[in-house]
């Protein structure tokens, strides 16, 4: 129940030429009505005083219980979001093995394929062979250090 009250009181006083006003303007905001106002509705109604300070103490209970709760919703939000970042970056991170599991699968077959036509004769052909994985291996090192450590990650972000 929280109150705005304002009150405003005016006095005028005319006599022939001379003219006078004066003007008082209160103003005041809060759960609980000013304590004369409170007085005059216990004289109205006895214990209707305590029957507000109590309505007021419950709002500021409930403001406060709900502030709480918004709280535990942000929170909640925030861990949420926060676990499915952990999950994107450790399932980025096991993609990222296989890939490169299935990087030195594929170079050993090669540089064997290549050694396989070295040994049959093919001295050649098998060194081709050979230079190209090794050549691949090279430049992903390289372009891997010039390039941003950062530009294939996942990240989920709250909107």
């Amino acid at each position: 129940m929280s109150t705005n009250h304002k009150v405003i009181k005016g006095q005028a006083h005319i006599d022939g030429n001379n003219r006078s006003a004066a003007l008082a303007v209160e103003h005041r905001s809060g759960p609980l009505p000013a304590a004369d106002e409170i007085a005059k509705y216990e004289m109205a109604l006895p214990g209707a005083a305590n029957r507000i300070i109590i309505m007021a103490e419950t709002q500021q209970t409930h403001i406060l219980e709900m502030q709480k709760l918004q709280q535990l919703e942000d929170s909640s939000t925030n861990k949420d979001t926060f676990l499915l970042n952990k999950l994107a970056i450790e399932s980025n991170s096991r993609h990222n093995f296989w890939r490169l599991a299935s990087s030195v699968v594929v170079c050993c077959l090669v540089i064997g394929a290549g050694c396989y036509a070295i040994y049959e004769g093919a001295s050649t052909a098998g060194a081709t062979i050979i230079s190209m994985p090794l050549g691949a291996i090279i430049v992903a090192y390289i372009s891997d250090k010039i390039s941003p450590k950062n530009k294939n990650s996942t990240t989920v972000t709250e909107h």
